[in-house]
């Protein structure tokens, strides 16, 4: 039988390595607990040639190599399992993993940006209403939940950026993962959580508001923004506009052009916020939220 001994927040833990430790992945052993087995195995690539000489590669305790190939070039086996274990949990945290923090324990800047999501995530409260409310130190925002790409990042992070969420988390990790990651991350965790994935097709996939509105420009449509919310985040009154559309790069979803005193501004379009479009001269096509799940 082999142990394996690590302190975490002053206490000695243990994990006995002899049943399941093979099946483990990097991200759920500690750093002294991967550095110490053997079937773990790095070394250089006997296959590289020229400048690509000394490029490591991973062999996993089933003998199959590590499927991303090289993962860098080092000066000894204990160099290149060091990074690539660091590389791994950050990549895992990145896209929405849990870590335990017995294994975050080895890489304090890893463990700050954890808690920060886990501080987010605190943050988000889901009541029986549409909307969604995520408590900010100085306001609270509200959104409906089919609004959110929930499997695209870069969708995301213009979602965070039009809520002004980014500035709002806990400032403890952003050295490693900037507030709008955290903010991307935090909010994919807590839907997930409660199962929204599942419930609802995010718009990323959603062909329908997609055609419409992604696939050309200058669409008229009429659409209407919520105002005023209950505690449970049921939308208690609304604003109503109607405008053109014209798409944005920057947060892959369509703009609204409309016009306030007869000046043009913008507002970026969201699913659960379409009343109508037009197809024709004349002929206005109503649609309802259903339609964007």
């Amino acid at each position: 039988m082999q142990l394996s001994f690590d302190l975490f927040n002053d206490e000695l833990v243990t994990l006995n390595l002899s049943n399941n430790h093979l099946q483990l992945e990097p991200w759920e052993l500690t750093l002294n607990e991967f550095l110490s087995m053997s079937e773990w195995k790095a070394f250089p690539d006997p296959e590289a040639k020229g400048e690509y000489k000394n490029n490591y590669v991973m062999q996993k305790p089933d003998g199959k190599k590590w499927p991303s190939g090289w993962i860098g070039k080092f000066r000894s086996e204990e160099q290149a399992k060091k990074t690539f274990h660091q590389e791994q949990i950050y990549y895992k945290l990145l896209w929405n993993a849990d870590v335990q923090d017995r294994v975050l324990a080895d890489y304090p800047k890893l463990l700050d940006v954890k808690r920060s999501i886990d501080s987010f995530m605190n943050r988000v409260h889901i009541g029986t209403g549409d909307y969604i409310r995520i408590e900010l130190p100085e306001r609270n925002e509200f959104f409906n939940p089919i609004d959110f790409p929930m499997f695209s990042r870069t969708s995301q992070r213009g979602f965070v950026k039009h809520y002004n969420l980014y500035n709002s988390t806990d400032v403890t990790a952003y050295t490693l993962f900037s507030p709008s990651e955290i903010a991307c991350i935090a909010l994919s965790k807590q839907l997930n959580k409660y199962g929204f994935s599942e419930q609802y097709r995010p718009n990323m996939i959603n062909y329908h508001f997609n055609y419409i509105f992604k696939s050309s420009n200058r669409v008229p449509v009429r659409y209407q923004i919520p105002i005023d919310f209950d505690s449970e985040g049921n939308a208690t009154s609304y604003e109503s506009y109607e405008g053109i559309t014209t798409y944005s790069f920057a947060y892959g979803e369509p703009i609204v052009e409309y016009q306030i005193d007869e000046e043009t501004t913008t507002h970026l379009l969201l699913p659960s916020q379409v009343i109508a479009y037009q197809k024709n001269v004349d002929h206005w096509i109503d649609i309802c939220e259903a339609d964007f799940e």
